[in-house]
């Protein structure tokens, strides 16, 4: 159980460290997923955001392996217990 006066910064901290997306901590909290594109990417909102390119070679972004991991991992429910 979470106070209630703590889930505000907890969603911040969660979101600004790029540990859940924005969709991911609506869900914990049981609200509806944003229709918002951005809602679906972990990015850090007090950071500039930079063009980045995919990177090449082991271990990068390309990698099906990593990707598959990630997804499955963003799907499954969280729990703040």
């Amino acid at each position: 159980m979470v106070p209630i006066e703590n889930i505000a910064e907890i969603a911040d901290k969660f979101t600004r460290n790029e540990i859940v997306t924005a969709n991911e901590m609506r869900q914990v909290i049981g609200m509806a997923p944003s229709k918002e594109a951005k809602a679906d990417k972990l990015t850090n909102s007090n950071m500039p955001v930079q063009k980045q390119e995919p990177h090449n070679g082991n271990g990068n972004v390309n990698d099906p392996a990593i990707t598959e991991a990630l997804a499955k991992a963003r799907t499954r429910p969280m729990s703040l217990n």
